[in-house]
């Protein structure tokens, strides 16, 4: 059994993934907030930076340079972020789903993903056209607890048109409140979401507890079906109001 040489505080948020860069000067965490907590090596009681730029939990971290890192979020969306300055550089791509994980390739200037739609997906950091919406492969060897949860029944695996989907990608964390009171409200969904993530904590910590992997799943279903209505009340609503301002 290996011995701890460092420990951090107990911090307020729960702690995703971590990677070292900047020549192993500087540790970045993902968070369950969707924050990216930033440690001085050495210095681990509290974090010397914290970086809020997503709007849900960043299960997945790698880094692509000494300053630059990859982000996998459950939003779907892959990120690329720079870290001290600190700031969003952009979208790499997407999946319908949240992502597992993020990997770099060590010879190439690939980054391959892989989420709860049941796609690995590979993507070009160049300007290589045949890459430039990511080469996607089915079926590929699974990787980690979600997918081994998901039994192949995600809630986000739809038929949706992807455009409408992005659409609801683009407006995550900035929508109002839905004017029907039959839709769930964002409060609603976030506690919802808060109880899964919460849950699915728990089964990684005892995969053999069957009867938990079903709560868990039972709450990832809920809080799927109280996002899509929420989103597309939303939609609804802004079309509405496009229509009377033509």
């Amino acid at each position: 059994k290996g011995k701890a040489l460092l420990m951090s505080e107990t911090l307020d948020d729960d702690l995703l993934s971590v990677v070292s860069i900047k020549d192993n000067t500087r540790v970045v965490c993902g968070s369950a907030s969707g924050a990216l907590e930033i440690f001085e090596w050495g210095m681990f009681g509290r974090p010397e930076e914290r970086y809020l730029g997503h709007p849900e939990s960043v299960d997945t971290i790698c880094a692509l340079d000494e300053a630059t890192i990859c982000t996998g979020s459950s939003d779907g969306l892959i990120r690329i972020v720079s870290i001290q300055p600190n700031h969003l550089a952009g979208a790499l791509g997407e999946h319908n789903g949240a992502i597992e994980c993020v990997r770099v390739s060590a010879h190439t200037d690939r980054v391959y993903s892989c989420g709860h739609d049941n796609f690995i997906r590979i993507w070009s950091l160049g300007d290589d056209e045949d890459d430039e919406d990511g080469k996607e492969k089915n079926g590929g060897t699974k990787r980690g607890a979600e997918e081994e949860e998901d039994d192949g029944d995600d809630s986000d695996d739809s038929d949706e048109p992807p455009k409408k989907r992005q659409k609801k990608k683009k407006k995550k964390g900035r929508l109002s409140k839905p004017k029907d009171s039959a839709v769930p409200s964002a409060a609603k969904v976030s506690r919802l979401r808060k109880r899964w993530l919460s849950l699915r904590k728990e089964w990684r910590e005892d995969k053999s507890d069957k009867a938990l992997r079903k709560e868990m799943r039972a709450a990832k279903k809920a809080y799927e079906a109280a996002k899509e209505a929420y989103e597309e009340a939303e939609d609804e609503g802004e079309e509405e109001e496009e229509e009377e301002e033509e």
